[in-house]
């Protein structure tokens, strides 16, 4: 009787580690985060709009001054934000701020809650941010 009760111990066990195929669909919590990174004298701010629908609207501003502008559609997977779609704009070297597509790398993404998250700037070589984590913040 104990073999029995320990076989079915194990076949349960066993049969709560099957891989299900199921996913669970990540998602940053709506509304408007914001970031600030102090680089040598300047401070880089950006603020990203996330919707339920998995869009994202970023804006840059370095000293307050706009710099540019991303946007597109984004999803999550194996804790890299993954951009699809996406749209940029640059207005330091582009007076005109026309939209191009572009393609972008993902970034790692860790620590999401309802309120925050923190992405790992893996290639973002353009501001000098490669190898940095930075925490995005809700605004109330």
């Amino acid at each position: 009787m104990k073999k029995v009760i320990h076989l079915i111990s194990i076949l349960l066990f066993v049969g709560c580690m099957t891989d299900t195929k199921e996913t669970i669909d990540i998602v940053i919590t709506p509304g408007t985060y914001l970031s600030s990174i102090t680089i040598n004298t300047s401070t880089l701010t950006i603020e990203s709009n996330y919707t339920a629908d998995k869009i994202y609207f970023t804006s840059a501003y370095i000293n307050s001054e706009l710099m540019e502008e991303s946007k597109g559609s984004y999803n999550i997977e194996n804790q890299k934000l993954i951009y699809n779609n996406n749209q940029y704009r640059d207005f330091a070297f582009d007076i005109t701020g026309e939209w191009e597509s572009r393609y972008q790398l993902p970034d790692t993404i860790i620590n999401i809650t309802g309120n925050s998250f923190q992405l790992y700037m893996d290639a973002d070589l353009e501001l000098n941010l490669s190898g940095q984590w930075i925490t995005f913040k809700a605004i109330e």
